[in-house]
C-alpha cells in the first residue's frame, strides 16, 4: 500500500551500482488507488564495459577496464621496446614502460627505452646491440 500519486526512489540493479559510474536512481509512481508502486522511471542501470565511451558503464568504479575498444586499463604500465626483434638486452639496449592513456584505448610512447644506434669506436660498449663490443675496422678500443 502507498500514497496514490506518491513518488519514491527506486533502483533494480544490485545496490551496489547505485550512483556509480553512469547509474542513477529512478523514480516509483503510486497507482491512483495507492495499491501498487509503478515502474521504475529515469533509473540509469548497469551495462557493458566500453572503451568506446570514457564513461563507467558497468557501474564498478573503473571506468574503461575491459569491453569492446577497450586495449588497457587506464593509467596501467607496461613493458615495451620499440627496436628491432632480438636487439632487447643485447649491449646498452634496454626496454622501456609505456602508460595506457585515460581512454583506455591505448598507450603512449615507449619511455625509456634504449635503441640500437651506431657504434661508437671510442669505447667498448655494444651500441648497435650486435653481441659484440664496440668493433670499428676489426678494433678493439
Amino acid at each position: 500500500m502507498c500514497e496514490p500519486g506518491a513518488q519514491v526512489p527506486c533502483y533494480t540493479a544490485a545496490p551496489s551500482t547505485a550512483d556509480v559510474g553512469i547509474c542513477r536512481r529512478g523514480v516509483a509512481t503510486c497507482s491512483a488507488d495507492g495499491s501498487e508502486l509503478g515502474a521504475c522511471i529515469g533509473e540509469v542501470t548497469p551495462a557493458a564495459e566500453t572503451c568506446i565511451d570514457p564513461a563507467d558503464e558497468d557501474c564498478d568504479g573503473q571506468a574503461n577496464e575491459e569491453g569492446p575498444g577497450c586495449i588497457c586499463v587506464p593509467g596501467a604500465a607496461a613493458p615495451c621496446y620499440t627496436g628491432s626483434p632480438g636487439t632487447a638486452g643485447v649491449g646498452t639496449c634496454k626496454g622501456g614502460t609505456k602508460i595506457c592513456n585515460a581512454q583506455g584505448t591505448g598507450y603512449g610512447p615507449c619511455i625509456g627505452e634504449v635503441l640500437p644506434t651506431s657504434d661508437d669506436c671510442h669505447t667498448e660498449a655494444d651500441e648497435n646491440c650486435d653481441g659484440v663490443n664496440a668493433s670499428c675496422g676489426g678494433e678493439h678500443l
